[in-house]
This record gives structure tokens, sequence and C-alpha cells, in this order.
């Protein structure tokens, strides 16, 4: 049987426009499948340096820090005002200070005025004499501003850290060109951990010590209380320019998942679950490595300004 041409091309015609649209279905089909199976894949490996490139951030994937213990006291304090309300640990430092400078003042002034005006003038002009003729090129501290802030980048209530030797880190708000301390002490032991005197001339921003780096390791399900502290009067410790925060090393137990998460999902799967010194160390490396990454500023701000200390969080925005 012969078919007729215009009938044969016509039925040629439906056939071609058949297979053009089967291909077109099955090419957006994979497609879609593929860009699928590529948004599940984790962007950067445990361990990997993030790439600027290779990560998209929005906005609204800040992290969220659930506190473990809410209800426990206040333990962590800071040296100058962290609050637009100054309220908070420096209040009670005014307070106190006020307090026990009049009673002190009082109780001591009559008694001790004379004596220790008398060896406090002796010592300190033979110590400074001395000390300033040995480092005149050094400058004098005696009349250099202090600094508005210093603050532990850490939550109100002890938090947590999931491994021995974490990074302990705080903010200063202006430079200071003389020596800050550092202390760590374990709780009911007399004697500290670990102490430091980190050299002069600190600059503005988030600071850090690395345990690691001073091979101390922590006690597991153990509280320690780590300070970092200007001494203004060597003489009046009581003075000294202080903040303080706690933390307690507690192994996590679902580290498997954290450590198949993207960039943005681990410190905040860190944060989600308790684990504060985790989440903070590692946004705070993320910035230092990637400064250009607006997103992990905010996100660090964030999670600041949720432990109630909005005019830290200001240095990220």
């Amino acid at each position: 049987m012969r078919i007729p041409v215009k009938d044969f091309e016509l039925n040629n015609n439906k056939l071609n426009l058949f297979i053009l649209f089967c291909i077109f279905l099955f090419s957006h089909g994979v497609f879609a499948q593929s860009k699928a199976m590529q948004s599940d894949e984790p962007a950067v490996q445990l361990g990997a340096r993030p790439d600027d490139s290779s990560i998209d951030i929005t906005e609204d994937m800040g992290p969220s820090y659930n506190a473990p213990n809410p209800e426990a006291p206040i333990r962590r304090r800071e040296a100058g005002f962290v609050t637009d309300n100054m309220q908070g640990s420096a209040s009670r430092g005014v307070n106190r200070g006020i307090n026990r400078g009049v009673s002190r003042g009082v109780t001591r002034g009559v008694t001790r005025g004379i004596n220790r005006g008398l060896s406090r003038g002796i010592n300190r002009g033979a110590n400074r004499g001395i000390n300033r003729g040995a480092n005149s090129g050094e400058e004098d501290l005696e009349f250099a501003e202090l600094p508005k802030i210093i603050a532990p980048l850490a939550p109100q209530r002890t938090g947590f850290s999931s491994i021995a030797q974490p990074q302990l880190w705080w903010y200063l708000s202006d430079v200071w060109p003389g020596v800050i301390y550092f202390t760590l002490n374990e709780a009911k032991v007399s004697e500290p951990l670990l102490e430091l005197e980190l050299q002069p001339n600190h600059a503005v921003g988030m600071h850090h010590i690395n345990l690691a780096e001073h091979n101390v390791i922590l006690k597991e399900n153990t509280e320690y209380e780590w300070f970092v502290y200007i001494i203004i009067d060597p003489w009046e410790r009581s003075a000294d320019f202080l903040a303080s925060a706690t933390l307690i090393y507690k192994p996590l137990t679902n580290a498997k998942q954290i450590s198949f998460s993207s960039v943005v999902e681990k410190y905040t799967l860190y944060a989600e679950l308790g684990y504060w010194y985790d989440a903070i160390a590692l946004l705070s490396n993320y910035i230092n490595e990637m400064p250009k990454q607006k997103s992990y500023r905010n996100h660090r701000a964030s999670l600041i300004e949720q432990v109630n200390m909005p005019l830290v969080a200001n240095f990220d925005k």
C-alpha cells in the first residue's frame, strides 16, 4: 500500500515534534535531578578551608544559640559597659566599687593612711625610678586611657566546649599600649592552671588564647573560669580592669552529624546544641581567613547580641 506523499510528510513532521518533545522533557528532568543532588552535598568538608568563591550565604541563615542552662546564675563579667542601658556586671562593678571605696576609705583611711602613704611613696618612687631609668624608651602608662570595653566572647552563663583544648575569644574596644593579663582557673583548685602576660600594643578587635598552644587540657565535666584584665594598680588589685567567663568541657555525642555539615551548618549546629565556644571559635576563624565575607560577621554579631552584648556586636556591623 502506498502512502501519499503529503500524508507521509505530515506523519514524519509529527514524529519529529514528538521526538523533540521527549528530548526536552528528558533533558530538563536530568538537569533538575542533578541540581537537587548537588544542593545536598556539603560545601566544605571537616578540616577543609572555606573558599569565598564557592560559598553562597544568605542573610536569613544566622545561628541561634540555645543556652543549655538558662536558669543558672550569671557568671560572665565584662570590663566596661556592653549594653546601651549600662546594666549588667559593669553596673554591679560600679556600685561595688563605690560601696567598697567608701567603706574601706572610712575604716582603713585613718589607720593606714599615714603608713601607706609613706611606704608607698618610698617604694613606688624607688621602683619607678629604677624601671623608668632602665626602660626610658617605653611609654609611660600611668596616664594612659583605659579601653572602654574588655569583654569575653562568652555566654552569660557557663558555656560548653566539645574539645579539651578550646580557643577563648575576647573583645578589646580600644588600642592598649600596655600588657594584658590572662588567667585560667580550675574550680576548687587554688593554683591557676595557666597565667600569661600578653605583650604590649594590643589592637582594637577580637583576640584569642588557644589552649592547645600552651599544652593545657581541660578535664571533662569540670568548670573553669578564665580572666582577661589590665592591672591598674599593683598595690590595689581589686581595682583591676577585669573581664571573665566560665566554661565546661563536655564531649559532643553526635559529632559525626556536624562533620558532614556545610560551613554555615557547622557553627549553626554547635550554637543550637548549646556549644558556644565551638560556634564562636569556628565562626571567628572563618572571619580571619575570609575577611571579605560579610555574612560571617553578621552571624557573629547575631550570636553576640543573643548573649546580651550589643555594643560588642557593633564591631562586626
